[in-house]
This record gives C-alpha cells, structure tokens and sequence, in this order.
C-alpha cells in the first residue's frame, strides 16, 4: 500500500474550507474545519483546474487503518503547497476580499446612475487564487480565463451591462456568462467608478500628459467628479501633445482635430466614449481635451468651439490601467496568480 510524505502534500481548498490530499493511489485528505479524514483518488494532473475528491457516506475498512466510501464530488481550485507548513498558516482570499479593495479604489457612489458595477457575477465568499483583469469580457477573453482557471476577473466593462429577462446561448452575453459561470468564474466591474476615481482612469490619463493643478471636469457630490482637466507648466503644440500621449500609453497613432501648431495651455480628459464632457472642457476654457473616442459630430462641435481633440482610441485610452490595476491588486495580495489578460486586443485595427 502506498504510504504518503510530506513533499507528496498538496493544499486543496473546497467549499471555504482547507484539506490536504496527499499523491498516490489511495489519497487522504484532512478537512480542517472539522478534522474529518477522507479517502480521496486525485485523478487529473497538476495543471488541471479540479481534482475528485471521495465523499464519505459509508466507511468500509480496506487494511493499513484506511477506508473506502461510495460517493464522489468535484472539487475546485486545489493547487500545490510550496512546504506543509503553509497548510497551516495560509488565509483564503475571498471575492469579497479583493472586492472591497477595489471598492476602496474606486468607490461605486462614483459611478454614474445608468451604469452596472460591482460583483456582478460569483460567490462573494468563493475562494481566490489566481484573478485576471481585462478591459471587456470577449469570446478570447472568457477562453482564456477558463483555460488558465481564473477564480475571478476584474473586468471594466460591466457584464451583463444591461438588465435581461433570459440567460441562454442565443446571444454572445448569453454565451459568454454561461461559460464562466460552468466554470465558476466571478465577474467584477468598477467601470464609470473606475474612470472616475481619485487614482483611475482620467487621473492616470492627466499625470500622463503631465498636467498640473487637476481636478474633475465635473465635479461629484461625493468627492472626484467625472473627467479631468488640468494646466500645462507652459503652452505645447497639440502635435507635442499628442506625441507625449502615444509615449504615455505606448501606441504609434492617434487620431487629430485641429492645427498641429495649436498652442494647448489647459487640456481635458474622458476615458474611453465621454462625448457628453465637451461641452464642460469649453466651459473651463480647455485649448484641447483626449478622449478616447468621437462620433464624428463631436468632432465637428469641437472644430466649430476652438478646441482641439487628441483620438487614441477607446481600447487603448484604458486599457493600460488595466494592467496597472493588476499590480496593485498583486501587491495587496501577493500569495495570488494575478495577470492582465494576454489575448486581449484592440478591435480596430489600422489598414
């Protein structure tokens, strides 16, 4: 019969609580919630997401002080222990954990009335091991996540943006929140909180351009506000401008309206589509504003008002505090796996 040792442990977690199993034919595993002893067969290998555990109904003595039983159960996110004494002495990490550090970061009264941010998909008090970040949940991103064993991602885009009467796979969303939650992935969105903050998106955006004094263009009850505008230490070309922008956010174009040559003294700032924050950037006397996209009649009214428009793009105008997001999650909690998602790409591509 085998006999197990120390290095063969392996840290498995279910249901809140932690086991042990150890590797072989016959596996044990020790529920320290209330110091049960299971048999357990650890079927899929070290990459694989689940493990079956024996869930004992039936004790029937084989030899050597083990047992048998009849049942099984699928149990997630196991993975290896570095040495046993983490067993011991590691915490879980819930989704609510990570979900009130990103409340702290961008508290959701910022959000705007019409949007859907939050946990929005997931068991608040389901364990977290390895967590991604994305800017919008697609078909690559969703495979990814599952592929990986992603715990949870943190998404800007809110999914499900809208409310829905169904949930099938008649519809890419559909599809989409069927798949993650087969796989047990919970789904967080800060979105127009995000923006909004005092260390997201538009403040971000703002300190990249160097901007000094800035302050929301549309100030919020709560503190922050939407948008940001600040000043220049000394009057740019919008051409010098746009040039410290794609260093900022490492792109190679970026769309204009107006003169190159255009003196910017004070600029503005909306993430991703903020059209509507124009007319505030006229009313704070803004030689030029970025946003992340523009209809092409926004882009007409800013000709006609005398301002200047900096186009990167919606994707990239915010996906790059995305990948920051993951760092300081990572570094709030350093025992998780947290990457920004590597098959994420811009839809719109330049011919």
């Amino acid at each position: 019969m085998y006999c197990p040792t120390l290095k063969d442990r392996t840290e498995i977690r279910f249901d809140g609580r932690k086991g042990v199993f150890f590797r072989g034919q016959i596996e044990f595993a020790t529920v320290v919630g209330n110091c049960a002893t299971f048999p357990a067969a650890l079927v899929d290998s070290a990459a694989s997401r689940f493990a079956i555990l024996a869930c004992a109904s039936d004790w029937r003595p084989i030899g050597g002080g083990s047992s048998h039983c009849l049942f099984t159960f699928r149990v997630y996110n196991w993975r290896l222990a570095n040495k046993p004494s983490e067993i011991a002495d590691s915490a879980l990490t819930t989704v609510a954990q990570i979900a009130a550090l990103l409340e702290e970061l961008a508290p959701p009264r910022l959000a705007e009335e019409w949007d859907n941010v939050g946990l929005l998909v997931g068991d608040k008090n389901r364990e977290v091991e390895k967590l991604m970040t994305c800017l919008t949940v697609t078909p690559a991103v969703a495979a990814e996540a599952v592929e990986q064993g992603a715990d949870l991602i943190v998404a800007h885009h809110p999914i499900p943006f809208v409310a829905t009467k169904r949930l099938t796979s008649d519809t890419t969303v559909g599809r989409l929140l069927l798949e993650l939650m087969a796989a047990r992935i919970a789904v967080y969105s800060g979105h127009t909180a995000f923006d909004s903050a005092g260390e997201g998106i538009n403040q971000l955006l703002a300190e990249g351009l160097e901007l000094r004094e800035i302050v929301p263009l549309t100030p919020h009850p709560e503190g922050q506000g939407t948008g940001r505008w600040g000043r220049l230490d000394e009057p740019v070309p919008l051409g010098d401008l746009a040039g410290r922008l794609k260093r900022f956010l490492r792109i190679e174009r970026v769309q204009i309206v107006g003169r190159i040559g255009h003196l910017v003294r004070a600029a503005a700032i909306g993430c991703g589509a903020a059209d509507e924050l124009l007319a505030a950037a006229v009313a704070n006397d803004c030689d030029a504003m970025v946003l992340g996209e523009a209809r092409f009649h926004t882009c007409l009214e800013a000709e006609a008002r005398g301002i200047s428009l900096l186009l990167p793009g919606h994707f990239a105008s915010e996906r790059f505090a995305l990948e920051r997001l993951a760092g300081a999650i990572a570094a709030r909690f350093p025992k998780l796996n947290v990457w920004a998602s590597r098959s994420e790409r811009d839809p719109l591509q330049w011919g």
